[in-house]
C-alpha cells in the first residue's frame, strides 16, 4: 500500500513488544508518520503520513476481523 521497503528487525527490551513476542503474538514496531524532534517542545508529523499510516492500520484491523 505505501509502496516502500520495510526493515525488519527485533524489538529489544525498552519496548513492551518484547512480551507479546515472546508469546508468540507477532507485532509491529516503528510503524507511524515521518517527524522530527521527538519528545521535544517542537516535535511534529507530517500530516500526510499520518493519513497513510491509518489507512494501513485500519485495513490491518479489518483483514484481522474478517480472517
Amino acid at each position: 500500500m505505501l509502496k516502500e521497503e520495510i526493515n525488519i528487525g527485533v524489538a529489544r527490551p525498552v519496548n513492551d513488544a518484547w512480551m507479546l513476542i515472546t508469546r508468540g503474538i507477532p507485532v509491529i514496531c516503528g510503524f507511524g508518520p515521518r517527524g522530527k524532534n521527538v519528545h521535544a517542545k517542537d516535535e511534529y508529523i507530517n500530516l500526510t503520513d499520518l493519513v497513510n499510516v491509518t489507512k494501513v492500520l485500519f485495513k490491518t484491523v479489518v483483514d484481522f476481523l474478517n480472517d
